[in-house]
């Protein structure tokens, strides 16, 4: 990531951090139907991916709670307003206890993860209202 990219990384996280906290107060709240309203009508000026996906990381970093969910979510529908061809997975990974994760992939790829994390994880697929896990190699 570029200096210029970071710079204005920077600059976008005072309002990606307020997205991000007004998403996770209706998650605890229990009221998705607002959390995907607000990002549909949302008005974001234009970044690049590098800067935008740098800004979240960061912003969430500043929220009391904020896991990849909020995170995610955020992301996501941020990057779909801006035109990106985006994809919100969520993946499970049972070890001594069950673990989740969510993150945000452009062009199959994840943004801003650890290279192994197919390897932690099965991705789940929604499809026809049932939940299907796919594990990836």
């Amino acid at each position: 990531m570029s200096f210029k990219e970071k710079i204005l990384a920077f600059l976008l996280l005072p309002s990606s951090r307020g997205y991000l906290k007004n998403i996770v107060v209706e998650l605890k709240n229990k009221d998705y139907k607002h959390v995907l309203e607000r990002a549909s009508n949302a008005k974001f000026r234009a970044a690049k991916q590098e800067s935008l996906v740098k800004s979240y990381f960061w912003a969430a970093r500043t929220i009391k709670n904020c896991r990849c969910l909020p995170r995610s979510i955020a992301l996501y529908h941020h990057m779909k307003a801006l035109g990106y061809d985006v994809k919100h997975k969520i993946g499970v990974n049972k070890t001594e206890k069950l673990n989740a994760h969510s993150w945000v992939e452009l062009h199959d790829k994840p943004l801003n993860e650890h290279p192994d994390l197919y390897q932690r994880f099965t991705v789940l697929e929604l499809t026809n209202a049932t939940i299907k896990a796919t594990k990836l190699t």
